[in-house]
């Protein structure tokens, strides 16, 4: 990983980017919108708050308009969620393994059944 990847997920964004709606501590973005089961979805995995990192894959499906543009907010944030927890976890402490698992596994659901949400949100 690069000095570049650390910086380019400096959060709250110094700019916020065009069209993006404003983060809101207050609002959990984990989990489609208005959908019984989000209420089960946690922020967290193993402590480290990934809130921020769903909002912004929020806003990416919100402007995304094509598969391309779906899988690209997807691998963004598994990159994101990566970053965030080698910086919550040491490379020398077993826990931030065992998160990154947990967060692949988030990756893979939300990639794959993430259809619907991205199809409502751009629309």
């Amino acid at each position: 990983m690069t000095k570049e990847d650390h910086t380019a997920f400096s959060f709250p964004y110094p700019v916020l980017p065009e069209g993006w709606i404003p983060y809101d501590d207050e609002k959990d973005y984990c989990g489609p919108e208005n959908k019984w089961y989000s209420k089960y979805l946690s922020r967290y995995i193993l402590g480290v708050d990934l809130n921020r990192v769903y909002w912004a894959h929020d806003n990416r499906y919100r402007l995304g308009k094509t598969k391309t543009e779906k899988k690209f907010a997807d691998k963004q944030m598994r990159r994101d969620q990566n970053i965030a927890i080698c910086r919550a976890y040491g490379w020398w402490n077993p826990m931030r393994y065992v998160a990154q698992i947990k967060a692949l596994r988030r990756y893979h659901v939300v990639s794959w059944l993430g259809q619907e949400a991205f199809d409502a949100a751009s629309s």
